[in-house]
């Protein structure tokens, strides 16, 4: 056991300090995760639709992908797939490839998952609405989605 520290749970966090049994604290009821903000952008749309209408096939790069979008809706007759990303600090997202974990190998998996995900949606959907509350994210992914020819999806900034 490294260190003086005898308790064997040392590298947790304590659970006492992170939770606010008595419900006191308002302003942690205020701040947003990606559920959270998941579950805002799926209102948007009128709810989530159910999980067999989220399911897609496509066909990219000649090869036969499936998938399950985080909603789909119709817009003027259009099936549109619609996904949130949400990012607490864009300067230190691992979708971010210039935060100080950007070029890490995990993180380098997430940014080409992003560009996967979005040719995916593209080939299977008519069009693909992503939606962020990081204008940054809006940003950066808009010209890698441009440059990769995905010309139907668009990012919304959605705070």
């Amino acid at each position: 056991m490294a260190g003086s520290n005898a308790n064997l749970y040392a590298y947790t966090f304590d659970s006492n300090l992170e939770v606010d049994v008595f419900g006191l604290d308002c302003s942690k009821a205020k701040k947003k995760n990606w559920q959270s903000y998941e579950k805002q952008i799926q209102d948007l749309y009128g709810g989530a639709a159910s999980f067999n209408k989220r399911k897609y096939r496509a066909i990219v790069d000649g090869k036969r992908v499936n998938g399950i979008a985080d909603n789909v809706t119709s817009i003027n007759g259009k099936n549109v797939a619609v996904e949130a990303k949400y990012t607490k600090d864009w300067s230190k997202s691992l979708r971010n490839p210039n935060s100080k974990i950007g070029d890490k190998s995990f993180a380098v998996v997430e940014q080409q998952k992003m560009l996967s995900q979005a040719q995916k949606y593209s080939d299977a959907f008519h069009e693909v609405n992503y939606h962020t509350n990081s204008p940054e994210l809006a940003s950066h992914y808009t010209k890698v989605f441009q440059d990769a020819g995905l010309n139907n999806v668009n990012i919304n900034v959605t705070p």
